[in-house]
């Protein structure tokens, strides 16, 4: 099966299309500054030398749309397209196939990450009008969260504050074990503190209540 996997940043749109079966990547590229005045295009076939062009890139449709341009001018098939999705808020527990009910959810929880679903949405959207017949499935980043215990999930605050914040506002899908560090004893072995790996943000919240 022939997947073509799509991850839209804030200004940027990354690709590759795919034999799952396989692994073998039969396109891939990019399109950078997204939003600025013109962008660059990125873009090789079947372990090539990427050749890149300047394009203007208004908008995250018209950075798929010049992907999909490309890859129409290839033999390659399509069978589906996954989109890696940063926040799926309190909806999603696993991947979903893309219907008109998940666009709506994934734009009603954009606001929790604006620099990326409002972008997302736009490429899905387009995928959509562009092949009606294709699958589309979004993959998000805090499905993982969505299945953590209470224990892990619910922060050292008051019981009034706990109920207004979760932890599901993260960026990656994927995870890793913790960073170790040099103690400055010569001791590698350091783990850093569970502080470290909480966000900027929701540490100001838990110092301010």
């Amino acid at each position: 099966m022939n997947v073509l996997v799509v991850n839209a940043g804030s200004s940027s749109l990354k690709y590759q299309l795919l034999d799952t079966d396989t692994r073998e990547v039969f396109a891939k590229g990019n399109c950078e500054r997204i939003g600025s005045e013109m962008g660059v295009f990125g873009h090789s076939e079947n372990g090539g030398t990427k050749q890149t062009e300047e394009v203007p890139f208004p908008d995250h449709r018209s950075a798929i749309a010049r992907v999909l341009e490309e890859l129409e001018k290839t033999d390659f098939t399509i069978d589906g397209i996954g989109h890696r999705i940063v926040q799926g808020g309190w909806h999603f527990d696993d991947s979903a196939v893309v219907d008109d009910e998940v666009m709506a959810k994934i734009l009603e929880v954009a606001p929790l990450a604006p620099l990326h679903n409002y972008g997302e949405a736009a490429a899905i959207e387009y995928c959509r009008e562009k092949y009606p017949e294709l699958p589309n499935v979004a993959v998000f980043d805090t499905s993982f969260h969505m299945t953590m215990p209470e224990v892990a999930y619910t922060y050292a605050l008051p019981k009034g504050r706990v109920r207004q914040v979760s932890r599901a506002q993260v960026r990656r899908p994927r995870h890793e074990p913790p960073l170790r560090v040099d103690d400055g004893q010569g001791d590698p072995g350091h783990a850093l503190p569970p502080s470290a790996f909480v966000p900027p943000g929701q540490r100001r919240l838990a110092r301010r209540y």
